[in-house]
């Protein structure tokens, strides 16, 4: 499955959310199924790389994903293969929303929703026929 149909699946069956856990950012994705999965963000410091460091550089470093994950793999049958191309997808999203969130808070640029949640009668196995036949 290529990334695009995987994050418009993700988005029309995840709606998330930034929030800060410590001094953390935590994105949530809250499934419409009541599934629920994260991913934390904490601020990179300089021993942890032997590249250089801007400032407010925040990496992944825990996630909790297996609900969504173990939701799209019982409606999708993932294999591995694709089971690990949607745990990476997450983790982009999660960056793309976290840049978004850091943008907003700025003020400095006006960013469109990552997720989209107006569809509330989603079929997650008529999204998995839909993507596996184009």
């Amino acid at each position: 499955m290529s990334k695009k149909p995987m994050k418009k699946l993700i988005n029309n069956l995840f709606t998330t959310n930034v929030e800060m856990d410590g001094d953390n950012y935590k994105v949530n994705f809250n499934g419409k199924g009541g599934e629920y999965g994260y991913i934390l963000f904490r601020k990179a410091k300089k021993g942890w790389t032997s590249k250089p460091l801007s400032q407010g550089v925040y990496i992944v470093s825990d996630a909790d994903i297996f609900q969504v994950i173990d939701t799209l793999s019982l409606y999708l049958s993932l294999g591995d293969t694709e089971i690990s191309e949607f745990r990476k997808e997450f983790i982009d999203i999660s960056m793309d929303i976290l840049d978004s969130h850091f943008l907003d808070e700025e003020g400095t640029e006006e960013v469109e929703p990552i997720t989209d949640s107006t569809d509330s009668d989603h079929n997650p196995q008529e999204e998995s026929d839909s993507i596996s036949e184009g």
